[in-house]
């Protein structure tokens, strides 16, 4: 799907497929991940958005691991991924 706006950074970016609780999204800012539809519903809930710099970070570190780049609560909760 194209015209798609990254929910990290609000740059335009493409979401490839959602599947189930997760969207597939590519940003050329921010990389490829998979983002929870429950992280976006608590972000809404709460008026928060994602600090970019450490979301970006925490992306980069899946894939420098070697694996998918996923973006869920635990991950939310582990590295503070929101803002206010």
């Amino acid at each position: 799907m194209d015209n798609y706006v990254c929910v990290v950074c609000g740059g335009k970016g493409k979401e490839a497929f959602a599947v189930g609780e997760f969207r597939d999204v590519e940003c050329p800012d921010c990389g490829k991940y998979l983002m929870s539809q429950t992280v976006l519903d608590d972000m809404k809930a709460r008026g928060s958005h994602f600090n970019i710099p450490i979301t970006r970070a925490c992306i980069n570190g899946f894939v420098a691991a070697g694996k998918p780049a996923v973006i869920s609560r635990a991950e939310v909760a582990a590295y503070q991924l929101f803002s206010t």
